[in-house]
C-alpha cells in the first residue's frame, strides 16, 4: 500500500512538470491581450480597471482559497483554478464589450487565487514521499525554465496569429486550458485530514498580525518592502498597460511586437542569470543602487529612442526590473527568521499588489487624458522622486540612524 502511494506520487512529478510547462500555452493570448481590448474600442482607463479587478480578486481570495486547499487538497484547488481560467477565456472569446470582460477578469483572478502556491505544494509533497524534497529547488528551476521557453514561443507566435485573426490566440489558450484541466484529474493526492475551517483562518490571521508587528519593529525589512513595492508596481504597470502599445508607437507592427517580446525575454533571462553575482559579490546597498539607477536610466531613454535602439533599452528595463524584484525578495529572506519568512513575503506580495491595483487604474486614466508618451515621462519623474526619497533615507547615515 505504502509502495503504491509512493509510486503514484512519483508519477506526479512528471505530470506536474508537463502541467507547469504547458501552462504557458494556456496563457497564449496574454501577449496580445491589450491589442484585443483596443480592437473592441476599450479605453486605457477601462483596460486599467480590468487588470486591477483581476489582481484585486486574486488578492481578496488568497486566504479563503488557501484554506480551501488545506481542507480539500491542492489537486482540487488546481482543478478549480484551471476551470476558472478556461471559463474566462471562453467569455473573452465569444463576447466583445466591457461588462463581459469585467466578469471574465474577475473569474480569471479567482482562478489565479486557487492556483497560487498549489502547483508548488503538490510538487513538494510528491517529492517528499520519494525522499527527494531536498531537490525541490532543482525541480522548480527546471519547471520555470520550460515555462519560460513556452512563454518565448507564445510571445513570438501570438502577435502573428492575432494579426491573422484576433480570436486565434484565444482558441489556442482555450484548448490548452481545457486539456490541462482534464489532465489535472490524473494527479494523485491523499485525502487531506479533516480540519476546522475557522481555526485555519484564525491561525492565518494571527500569522499575518505577527508578520505586520515584525515588519513594524524592523526598519530594514520595512524599507525593503517599500522599495520592492515601488519596483514591482513599475514592472507590473508596464507589463499590463504600457509595453505593447508603447512598442507600437515606436514604429513597430503587431507581428513585429512578437519578435520584440521574444528578444526582450532573452535579454531578461541573460540579466537574471547574473543575479547571483549581484547578490554574492556586491553589497546589498550597492546592488540596489546599481539596479535602480539602471531601471531609471533605461526608462528615461525609452522616451527618446525608436525602433531597434528602443527594443534594446526596453529589454534592459524589463530585465533589471525583474532582477530588482528577485534581489529584494532574496534580501528580505536573508533578514528573516524561518518561522516568520513566508508570512512577511506574503505581506510584501500583498502590498505590491495593492499599489499595483491603484496605479493601473490611475495610469489608465492618465493615458486617456494626457497621452501614452507623456504618461511614461510622468512615471519616470514620479519613480525618480520616490526612489530618491527612499534611497536618501537608506543611504544617509544620519537619517537612517535617527529612524532606527
Amino acid at each position: 500500500m505504502v509502495r503504491s502511494i509512493k509510486e503514484k506520487y512519483k508519477k506526479n512529478i512528471l505530470k506536474i512538470f508537463v502541467l507547469y510547462g504547458l501552462a504557458g500555452f494556456a496563457m497564449f493570448f496574454i501577449p496580445v491581450m491589450i491589442f484585443y481590448y483596443q480592437h473592441y474600442n476599450l479605453t486605457f482607463f477601462q483596460i486599467g480597471i480590468l487588470s486591477a479587478v483581476s489582481a484585486f480578486t486574486t488578492l481578496l481570495f488568497e486566504v479563503p482559497t488557501g484554506a480551501f486547499a488545506d481542507l480539500y487538497g491542492r489537486k482540487q484547488s488546481i482543478v478549480l483554478g484551471l476551470l476558472g481560467h478556461a471559463i474566462s477565456i471562453f467569455i473573452f472569446t465569444f463576447f466583445s464589450s466591457f461588462v463581459p470582460f469585467l466578469i471574465a477578469s474577475t473569474i480569471i483572478g479567482l482562478g489565479g487565487a486557487f492556483l497560487s502556491g498549489a502547483w508548488e505544494a503538490i510538487l513538494f509533497d510528491s517529492l517528499k514521499y520519494n525522499n527527494l524534497e531536498k531537490q525541490y529547488m532543482k525541480y522548480i528551476s527546471k519547471q520555470q525554465m520550460v515555462f519560460m521557453v513556452v512563454l518565448m514561443i507564445s510571445s513570438l507566435a501570438s502577435p502573428y496569429l492575432f494579426s491573422l485573426n484576433v480570436k486565434y490566440p484565444f482558441y489556442i489558450g482555450a484548448f490548452f486550458s481545457i486539456f490541462l484541466w482534464l489532465f489535472t484529474y490524473t494527479l494523485y493526492e491523499k485525502k487531506p485530514k479533516k480540519k476546522n475551517t475557522k481555526n485555519l483562518i484564525q491561525k492565518h490571521l494571527k500569522q499575518m498580525k505577527n508578520g505586520f508587528t515584525y515588519i513594524k519593529n524592523h526598519n530594514k525589512i520595512k524599507w525593503l518592502i517599500m522599495y520592492g513595492t515601488l519596483g514591482m508596481t513599475l514592472l507590473m504597470v508596464f507589463r499590463e498597460l504600457i509595453d505593447a502599445p508603447y512598442t507600437l508607437s515606436k514604429g513597430f507592427t503587431i507581428p513585429q511586437y512578437g519578435i520584440v517580446g521574444f528578444f526582450s525575454i532573452i535579454i531578461m533571462l541573460i540579466i537574471m542569470n547574473f543575479s547571483h553575482i549581484f547578490e554574492k559579490r556586491l553589497k546589498e546597498k550597492l546592488s540596489i543602487l546599481i539596479t535602480f539607477s539602471t531601471i531609471l536610466v533605461s526608462l528615461f531613454l525609452m522616451y527618446f529612442t525608436r525602433l531597434y535602439l528602443f527594443v534594446f533599452v526596453a529589454a534592459i528595463f524589463s530585465g533589471f526590473t525583474s532582477l530588482n524584484g528577485l534581489l529584494v525578495s532574496n534580501y528580505i529572506n536573508h533578514h528573516l527568521r524561518k518561522k516568520i519568512r513566508a508570512t512577511v513575503l506574503s505581506i510584501f506580495s500583498m502590498t505590491a499588489s495593492f499599489f499595483t491595483i491603484i496605479s493601473m487604474i490611475l495610469i489608465g486614466k492618465f493615458i486617456d487624458v494626457i497621452s501614452l508618451s507623456t504618461t511614461v515621462l510622468l512615471i519616470f519623474i514620479t519613480s525618480f522622486i520616490a526612489g530618491l526619497i527612499l534611497l536618501t533615507i537608506r543611504y544617509n547615515k544620519k537619517i537612517w540612524k535617527k529612524i532606527s
